[in-house]
């Protein structure tokens, strides 16, 4: 029904969420099908698709709490803040989260290594909770009260500024630079939701700003080179003249 979206509160459903279970589909259909990419997962990335949608899955069956801006109460307690920090609305922000989770992640955690690719990814999302808890008034936080959007534009900006000066991504067969990609979902969000939607995304901006201050720009490391290509034996040689 329409209650099986992320915050069990949603109600409707919508283009959003024909467009969410789309991508969800097409993301399953990905991961049953190319054994190789699933078997190539890196972990954390894997453990993030994996929290995100047994949430989602617990969110609907009414497990969880519902989020509100009282789950960012410095007093609400841990359940409300999980709540809050998993959670979407529609299955079209949940489906756009693991996507973008998926293809930024891979990339990420390849480039810094498992170990500080997690602690990226958490420290980040807890400096976002963080500024939500401590630092909005209540009148900002009805508009925070989901802040998964929080911790994917964590990792957007954080995988935007990590490439090489210059790197572009292919979009509708045009190069677009790396560093304007949080910022053009930036842009589509407060469209299509105005203006306030878009405090979520810039708590994540902020907490990845934070973040890379206290500890230096991310390290990437090189990918290793390709192996040599074998050499050919006399005998394949003598064969193929």
């Amino acid at each position: 029904g329409p209650e099986m979206t992320m915050d069990p509160g949603s109600s409707g459903m919508g283009w959003r969420d024909a467009l969410g279970v789309a991508l969800l589909l097409q993301l399953a259909w990905l991961l049953l099908t190319d054994a190789r990419r699933r078997a190539t997962l890196p972990p954390i990335t894997a453990l993030g698709l994996l929290a995100y949608s047994l949430t989602a899955a617990a969110a609907a069956a009414g497990l969880l709490p519902r989020a509100s801006a009282a789950s960012l109460a410095a007093s609400a307690g841990l359940p409300p803040l999980l709540s809050a920090l998993f959670l979407y609305r529609t299955l079209a922000g949940l489906g756009a989260h693991l996507w973008l989770l998926l293809l930024t992640g891979e990339e990420l955690e390849r480039a810094l290594g498992s170990s500080a690719f997690a602690r990226a990814a958490a420290g980040t999302t807890a400096i976002a909770a963080g500024l939500a808890v401590f630092t909005l008034p209540p009148a900002q936080r009805a508009h925070a009260t989901l802040l998964a959007p929080a911790s994917l534009f964590a990792l957007l900006y954080f995988w935007s500024q990590s490439g090489r000066v210059g790197r572009t991504v292919t979009v509708l067969r045009r190069p677009f630079p790396t560093r304007h990609v949080p910022w053009a979902f930036l842009s589509a969000i407060v469209l299509l939701d105005g203006a306030p939607a878009a405090l979520c995304p810039l708590l994540g901006i902020a907490a990845t700003t934070i973040y890379q201050a206290a500890v230096g720009p991310p390290v990437v490391h090189p990918p290793p080179p390709h192996p040599p290509p074998a050499a050919m034996s006399p005998r394949t040689s003598r064969g193929t003249a």
